[in-house]
């Protein structure tokens, strides 16, 4: 078989057909003034003869001081001395226009490699930032400087990804430091209290069971973590499915599911207000959100306190709301709370506070096009709310800033 022959590499760069482009414009442009140059002088030479207006009048010249009239010419002589002239005078302009027409040629090539070189300038930068960064390092930067014109934005919109991707991988070498030291911590009880069992050749029975008892207990918190993050990628990658959900029902089923862990810990769970609420979204996961809430609260409660919950609408957004009489949070916290693994107090990881709830309850709301909101006061209490869109239409007025039960 015959090898097809591939063109130069150099000839199928955008900068090679730039160039061809902005050449051939110029050379029509140039091509184009020289034809109408040529063109007009021809008519003009055509249509006003010389000849004519020599043999209309006598010619004189001056010869020994005196004045005499010359022997007249005829009008073939003229006419054809005048054509000579014309075809020469053609001629030469014709010769002068294609030797300009090369030139003019051999410059827009140079003209368009260079202008279409200076235009793709800040592309090479972008193509060199995107060939140095790596997954590990991404602090480069383009910072392309010049005029607000579309290079200019398209750099700055690649610098903004690169930000957001460098915000991403450094969520995320925290997510993984995070769950290694939430899994590394039972694991490392569990491996400890085995062998100190194994090693002691005393070991009865009781403390085979009380090992036993602390394996399961870690076991158990590792469990807890597992699930956590099982539903955080659900929720984060799976299309939620949709069905009418009743929100004073859903409400009324969390605090009903909620009450024997608040009784142990001596507070009262109410419903303080609870309308009649019908959103479309996906009860599992609202339930979900609800519930982490509730537990919040419940676990942070002081004893002898009162737990609100409730649903409502204000405008067009439904609200799921849970407030509590705990020790409140300081405002520093607040824009990180919804983070996951966030805790106010990062050595306070147990089994029920493992900081993934309220991320949860962030990415259900955002899920169904909401948002969580918290409104906290110290030594008070804090509110924290859900707002569900009542109709999917994107122009809905976001929801307001404060809200309290």
């Amino acid at each position: 078989m015959r090898r097809r022959l591939r063109p130069p590499e150099w000839t199928q760069s955008i900068r090679f057909r730039m160039s061809l482009l902005y050449s051939s414009l110029l050379f029509g442009a140039g091509a184009l003034v020289v034809g109408v140059i040529y063109l007009s002088l021809w008519l003009v030479l055509e249509r006003q003869p010389v000849y004519q207006q020599l043999l209309l009048s006598p010619t004189y010249a001056i010869r020994d001081g005196q004045i005499v009239t010359l022997a007249q010419l005829t009008m073939t002589e003229v006419e054809s001395l005048e054509r000579l002239v014309n075809e020469q005078t053609l001629a030469r302009l014709s010769v002068y226009s294609f030797a300009a027409l090369g030139a003019l040629f051999i410059a827009s090539l140079l003209i368009g490699w260079i202008v279409s070189g200076r235009a793709l300038r800040p592309i090479h930068r972008v193509t060199e930032v995107a060939q140095d960064i790596q997954a590990t390092d991404l602090s480069r930067r383009i910072d392309l400087q010049g005029p607000n014109d579309e290079l200019r934005r398209l750099a700055d919109t690649f610098d903004e990804m690169l930000d957001r991707l460098a915000l991403g991988f450094d969520r995320q070498r925290e997510f993984i430091a995070d769950v290694s030291h939430d899994l590394r911590n039972p694991l490392a009880v569990i491996q400890t209290n085995v062998e100190l069992t194994l090693d002691d050749p005393r070991t009865d029975v009781a403390e085979w069971r009380r090992t036993g008892e602390i394996v399961r207990d870690a076991a158990g918190r590792m469990f807890d973590l597992v699930e956590e993050l099982l539903a955080t990628a659900r929720q984060r990658h799976r299309q939620l499915a949709q069905e009418n959900v009743d929100l004073s029902h859903l409400v009324a089923t969390v605090v009903g599911e909620s009450k024997l862990a608040a009784a142990a810990r001596s507070v009262r769970l109410e419903t303080v207000k609870a309308g009649e609420v019908t959103v479309l979204g996906n009860q599992s996961a609202l339930h979900r959100a609800l519930a982490n809430l509730v537990e919040n609260a419940v676990r942070l409660a002081p004893r002898n306190s009162t737990i609100g919950t409730g649903t409502g609408i204000e405008g067009r957004w439904a609200w799921l709301a849970v407030a509590d009489q705990g020790p409140g949070i300081e405002a520093e916290h607040l824009e990180h709370l919804f983070e996951r693994f966030y805790q106010i107090e990062p050595s306070s990881r147990s089994q029920s506070h493992l900081g993934l709830g309220l991320a949860i309850v962030k990415e259900v709301a955002e899920a169904h096009g909401g948002t969580a909101r918290v409104v906290s006061r110290v030594g008070v209490g804090s509110t924290f709310t859900i707002w569900l869109p009542l109709d999917p239409d994107p122009y809905t007025p976001p929801p307001p800033a404060l809200h309290r039960l």
